[in-house]
């Protein structure tokens, strides 16, 4: 039984703002009484946390941090700030400090055999999303993905504020039912997730998620990426040593599971989560459209091909693979009920989700209601969405060949110039090409 097992809570952060955002509203959201609960239910639950020296001091002082100590332990564990890393502080070794951090939790979280699942600090969960997920491998699924996109910080914390969920008491719970903040969610999408909206111009190369609108209730979804959580009572391997060197999205291809039941909350009613981002977060994206989704015709199928290259990525890379085992589930974020409008809207994004890459999956794993050849790789339509896919992939590897060699002139400039961060990614790239690309 499951029930025999503690729920380990895995985070890690490092400064003010991280901090800020860890004590303010992660914390206060696992004292709603539905996620309490699922502690209760679970003896020897903890929360792992990786911080700094000072931040962890900070922490103390913080009510939330009292309150939620009352429940259940929370684990310190030391983490170097990354000052002392040389002072390098480019975005690579941002990474790699904060997977290295990870890493320790989650190795913690292995040998104990627990239910693990990793948070990051920029997050609130709904009111009993734990014990939803709890009661999901309390009927056999040992792996069970939570999705989470970005939201507007700006406009989410206003929403939620007006709405009269956000308690001004420092040690309040937040306790989000799960209706009023899909509700609010709604409205919040990060411009950055607009490049990711299906029917736009600007439809990104890396689709990890795709919007369909719902008017007036929501967005039906599809996602390759989630928040995992484990039974690592079910986990026969686990190596995390690569942890430090890949995002944190590949952790699920880093350890393997006796018999795999992999799946995902798909209905933001069972529970969902807020995550966010900075509004002017990222400015440097191009948003311009781009030319091959604005011709007549074939404006589905380059979107469907799109979407084809990223899954072929995923696969053979094994980064996501995992998730692409509920990939072909639709995600509902809504604050109404499910009517008929929103099925059509659920069935439009099924078909096009299934014409990109139906081929991988059984017959029927889509439905029973499409006109897509699901489950037969020989068909000519997969011929076709194949060649679509290379064409795109091929031409993104060019583009980026070819800005190579401007970009490296740019970095050794500015590494003259005395930037350590250009300096840094130089020698990086220097010890890559001795060892003969090896990772």
């Amino acid at each position: 039984m499951t029930r025999e097992r503690p729920l380990y809570l895995i985070n890690a952060f490092w400064g003010t703002t991280y901090r800020r955002w860890f004590a303010d509203f992660f914390m206060r959201s696992l004292l709603a009484p539905g996620n309490l609960a699922a502690f209760a239910a679970r003896p020897g639950s903890k929360l792992l946390l990786a911080t700094t020296a000072e931040d962890w001091s900070a922490l103390q002082a913080h009510p939330a941090l009292r309150a939620l100590q009352a429940h259940i332990e929370i684990v310190f564990q030391p983490m170097a700030s990354l000052d002392d890393r040389r002072g390098v502080s480019c975005e690579t070794t941002t990474y790699s400090h904060v997977g290295a951090a990870y890493a320790g939790l989650l190795d913690m979280a292995w040998r104990d055999k627990s239910i693990g699942i990793m948070f990051s600090p920029d997050l609130m969960v709904s009111d009993g999303l734990l014990g939803a997920v709890s009661a999901r491998m309390e009927q056999g699924a040992n792996l069970v993905f939570i999705p989470a996109w970005r939201s507007d910080e700006t406009k989410l914390m206003a929403g939620l504020a007006q709405g009269g969920l956000l308690p001004q008491e420092a040690d309040a719970a937040i306790a989000l039912p799960p209706r009023r903040l899909a509700a609010v969610m709604a409205g919040c999408v990060h411009k950055l997730e607009s490049l990711r909206f299906w029917r736009n111009d600007t439809f990104h190369e890396v689709p990890s998620y795709s919007f369909w609108p719902v008017e007036g209730n929501g967005w039906v979804m599809f996602g390759m990426s989630g928040v995992p959580c484990v039974d690592y009572s079910q986990v026969v391997a686990h190596d995390v040593s690569r942890l430090a060197s890949v995002s944190l999205d590949a952790y699920p291809a880093l350890f393997q599971l006796a018999a795999p039941n992999i799946q995902v909350i798909a209905d933001s009613d069972e529970g969902s989560i807020a995550s966010w981002t900075p509004t002017a977060a990222e400015s440097w994206v191009d948003y311009r459209p781009r030319k091959r989704l604005r011709i007549p015709g074939l404006r589905d199928f380059a979107r469907c091909a799109i979407l084809r290259a990223y899954a072929q990525h995923v696969f053979f890379w094994g980064m996501n693979r995992a998730n692409l085992a509920v990939y072909n589930q639709p995600l509902r974020l809504h604050g109404g009920d499910i009517d008929a409008a929103w099925l059509v809207v659920e069935r439009q994004a099924r078909r096009l989700v299934a014409r990109a890459v139906g081929d991988m999956y059984p017959p029927g794993a889509f439905g029973d209601d499409l006109d897509v050849p699901v489950g037969k790789p020989w068909h000519p339509w997969w011929l076709a969405i194949r060649a679509g896919a290379f064409v795109f992939a091929f031409e993104q590897v060019a583009k980026r060949n070819l800005q190579l060699p401007f970009r490296i002139v740019a970095m050794m400039l500015r590494a003259l110039g005395g930037s350590r961060d250009d300096r840094e990614r130089l020698l990086r790239r220097l010890r890559f090409v001795r060892r003969g690309g090896a990772a």
